[in-house]
């Protein structure tokens, strides 16, 4: 089990790991994040740029070892398109990626780092055909990547996009444990969400959405603790409905009960028939009414422009495959773990939606129990360890 220096850079935040994966172990020996001061959408010209200097004191606080990390950044303002050309050389094929780019890309190109990977190769009438991903990437992400890492005093050897790493891990689990590689995979960061969708465990689509999700966490938690206080209110006033009830009955059997709630599976030693509940008002209208609007309650609004989004991306896919839907949609990312998320996505979209990564459910050994819980969050890092340089 090899151990690796892994680093996943986003538009805020800098996350840093020190890992071994394994096939059914995930060892984690070090985790934790950094604040970034500068945001890659707000670049500004390396003179005016502040110093770099309180990432390389974390680094060093860390003992994070610079010249065997590799790096992964969030794929936000990525464009691709999946292309099929004929079986060509790798020189033939970097001669008209390079000459013919703005055949495929409307983007203007001098702002855009073009870079190309054949996903797979197959017979059209028994001709050999390849299908290409071409990606183009806002060169000011770069700059911003490469100023940071001189200031750390390296240069990675491996820079790779977050669509790569969870196309690469998804696929892999999901070949590993025979599951249908036909899915949409949903990373939610603080201000974004990355979109890719896969066709048979190959790179299909890629897309991404601006959309502030601290702010939906905060009211999706407020909402959610507002729900529990309810349902709890609603509980008890229907345990005190149930205690009127049966201190009624037991009257007329010449109990006397006085304050004491006797739970609905408990009457029957009253000789309190279902038919004698049935036909006696247990709650007041207004009181079930409350009950079913704690447990109605999902903030759907809250995910209209993700739920919007994704179904777009999901009838271009079913479109793209002659009515054929993805068979699972998995959540990762550091807020993948928002209340409602899952339960939203399935009944707005019709297709079952889960944290985590098809058929694995790894041995976790790591020292901060917290992250033991918390280690589905990390597709992006899991598809850069399984990389191979």
């Amino acid at each position: 089990m090899k151990k690796q220096w892994l680093a996943v850079i986003n538009d805020n935040n800098l996350i840093v790991a020190h890992l071994a994966l394994k096939k059914n172990c995930l060892k984690l020996f070090f985790l934790d994040s950094l604040k970034l001061e500068e945001n890659l959408n707000d670049y500004p010209s390396q003179k005016e740029s502040n110093s770099f200097d309180y990432i390389k004191s974390w680094f060093k606080a860390n003992k994070i070892p610079c010249e065997k990390l590799k790096l992964t950044v969030s794929s936000l303002g990525l464009v691709t398109r999946v292309i099929s050309l004929p079986l060509m050389s790798r020189d033939d094929l970097e001669k008209l990626v390079n000459n013919q780019i703005s055949q495929y890309f409307t983007i203007d190109a001098e702002n855009y780092t073009i870079d190309y990977k054949i996903l797979n190769k197959y017979y059209e009438n028994k001709k050999p055909m390849i299908n290409v991903l071409l990606a183009a990437l806002p060169k000011q992400k770069l700059a911003y990547i490469w100023s940071m890492c001189q200031c750390l005093g390296f240069e990675p050897q491996v820079i790779d996009l977050t669509a790569d790493c969870l196309t690469r891990i998804y696929s892999a689990l999901a070949e590993r444990n025979k599951l249908s590689g036909d899915m949409a995979i949903v990373s939610l960061s603080e201000n974004k969400a990355e979109f890719v969708l896969l066709n048979q465990g190959i790179f299909f689509l890629y897309s991404d959405l601006e959309i502030d999700l601290r702010a939906i966490a905060a009211d999706l938690t407020k909402q959610s603790a507002e729900k529990q206080a309810e349902h709890n209110y609603g509980q008890e006033e229907s345990k005190q409905a149930a205690l009127e009830i049966a201190s009624s009955l037991a009257r007329t059997r010449e109990f006397v009960l006085e304050d004491l709630y006797i739970p609905k599976e408990k009457i029957p030693f009253l000789n309190i028939t279902e038919s004698d509940l049935d036909h006696t008002q247990k709650i007041t209208p207004s009181q079930q009414s409350l009950v079913n609007k704690s447990e109605d309650l999902l903030p759907e609004y809250l995910l209209n422009p993700l739920i919007t989004t994704l179904a777009g991306l999901l009838s271009v896919y079913e479109t793209s495959n002659y009515g054929k839907k993805v068979s699972k949609i998995y959540l990762t990312g550091e807020y993948c773990f928002l209340p409602y998320v899952p339960e939203i996505m399935s009944k707005n979209l019709g297709i079952d939606t889960v944290v985590g990564f098809p058929g694995w459910d790894p041995k976790i050994r790591i020292k901060n129990s917290k992250l033991s819980f918390d280690w589905p969050k990390f597709g992006s890092l899991y598809g850069l360890a399984l990389r191979e340089d």
